[in-house]
């Protein structure tokens, strides 16, 4: 039986264990998370050499977690299973840190280098998520819009002492604060549950939904690393899915 292993690498690494080549009837039989150790990021050794360590020792980690559960669901061990295939999230362009990117792109490196030989493949967010049609949805996409609206007339309400009706008057610095202070948390609640309205539906909420419905499981919203790891693993079964090329 084919088994895919399907890996969300991050600071929080997903890992999921899927067997079966129909993606509509493969089985999960495994999904756990693999966590960094942050005390390695800074330290003992300097920066850069602390990165490269600590990447190291997180893939490590990650290879004999994937190991032990490979046994208990009964697997074929690592080295012997010439049907497995890992299937990686592909890497996307952040706004966020440079360094949470660098210590990402380590870990890249880390989990190939230990997998030399293997299979492996990756998988762009864009493309798995058509593969499975794991969208937000209308229905999702109007609510964001309707909690959009809520924030901004609350934004205002909050700075129309300051600045006036014309929240564009008010500088970054006093945005910011208004976003942070009481009034507006109490504003932004009040005008969610007159709206019937919950938190932002973004599509980490919508792999965890389509997880939770294929496979009959009870994957609650933060668990959206192990969800996008089944779902890339999944999505690698779709016939003519398109694997990244490097360019």
């Amino acid at each position: 039986m084919r088994t895919t292993v399907g890996l969300d690498l991050a600071s929080k690494t997903g890992v999921s264990i899927v067997q079966g080549e129909d993606p509509a009837t493969a089985v999960l039989a495994a999904h756990f998370v693999v966590k960094r150790d942050d005390d390695l990021v800074g330290g003992p050794e300097k920066y850069p050499q602390s990165y490269r360590l600590a990447a190291q020792n997180h893939a490590k980690k990650i290879v004999a977690s994937l190991q032990d559960m490979l046994t208990a669901v009964g697997s074929f061990p690592m080295e012997g299973d010439d049907e497995m295939l890992f299937v990686v999230e592909e890497t996307n362009a952040t706004k966020g840190s440079r360094y949470a990117q660098k210590y990402l792109e380590f870990l890249h490196y880390s989990i190939l280098d230990r997998l030399v030989g293997r299979s492996i493949v990756y998988l762009s967010t864009t493309t798995w998520r058509s593969a499975l049609g794991v969208t937000v949805g209308k229905d999702g996409r109007k609510s964001n819009r309707k909690l959009s609206e809520i924030r901004d007339d609350a934004l205002a309400m909050v700075l129309a002492p300051t600045v006036g009706h014309d929240v564009s008057k008010a500088t970054k610095k006093q945005v910011a604060a208004a976003k942070k202070s009481p009034e507006f948390r109490v504003l932004v609640a009040k005008g969610k549950l007159a709206a019937g309205v919950a938190g932002k539906r973004t599509p980490k909420h919508a792999a965890v939904e389509w997880v939770n419905e294929r496979f009959g499981i009870a994957l609650k919203k933060g668990q959206n690393d192990d969800a996008d790891a089944v779902c890339v693993a999944v999505a690698s079964l779709v016939p003519g899915v398109k694997f990244c090329d490097g360019r």
